[in-house]
């Protein structure tokens, strides 16, 4: 019985993407719907039939706290009381994170990888400096408009900045989706290829390329002047 007990571990939980119930074990299921939802039921047979019970939310609901809940509901089933019908207690949903709290969280936990001292600090810099549109901006509801807010500024004046800063966008968004953040099959809006490329000019065509080079014998000339 122990075995079937906690099959889910919280990293695993976290990674869960694929549509459909994802057994803990003892009645306890994590739940994704096509559109990215994610919550904890429990599952019982009650008399002949077949009931599911939710729990709560999974961004509210810790795993432990789910199991602590799912016990309560088994214990109910077996002395023969309708688990549909425990008082749970209320949860509070939890607090979606700004765009730009999300951002600190996310280059705190990986800038351990980064050797570059500089590399850290620029991707900071460049997201306070070009990003502050959005910092305010709950990570679940950074939108295509507010993506292009921040970049048509920059796109054309400071095109390799435009797109470092685009790449660290996307690459944050990618982050909020897999800890179930953002709808897990929305499109990233500050994606490039088939998306923000309907909608700003082709970084190609804003490279400026390096100023052909001056003979040598007209350099005392150049300088002079």
């Amino acid at each position: 019985m122990a075995r079937s007990l906690n099959r889910l571990t919280v990293r695993q939980v976290a990674s869960i993407k694929t549509t459909g119930r994802h057994s803990d074990g003892g009645g306890l299921y994590l739940r994704v719907t096509v559109h990215g939802a994610r919550a904890w039921v429990f599952m019982a047979k009650y008399g002949e039939r077949r009931i599911e019970v939710g729990l709560g939310a999974e961004n509210a609901l810790t795993l432990a706290k789910a199991r602590q809940l799912a016990g309560e509901m088994r214990e109910a089933d077996l002395i023969g009381k309708d688990p549909r019908k425990l008082r749970l207690p209320a949860i509070e949903p939890a607090a979606i994170p700004t765009f730009g709290e999300f951002s600190a969280e996310y280059i705190s936990s990986i800038e351990s990888g980064w050797r570059n001292l500089v590399h850290r600090q620029q991707w900071r810099n460049s997201l306070r400096d070009h990003a502050s549109e959005i910092a305010s901006i709950p990570v679940s509801d950074v939108s295509t408009d507010d993506v292009l807010q921040v970049l048509r500024p920059i796109w054309t004046d400071k095109p390799e900045t435009a797109q470092r800063v685009r790449g660290r966008i996307e690459r944050i968004l990618d982050a909020a989706k897999a800890k179930g953040l953002r709808p897990a099959d929305a499109m990233n809006p500050a994606v490039w290829r088939g998306h923000l490329a309907y909608f700003l000019p082709a970084p190609s065509k804003l490279t400026r390329g390096h100023h052909a080079a001056l003979p040598w014998k007209d350099a005392p000339a150049f300088f002079s002047s």
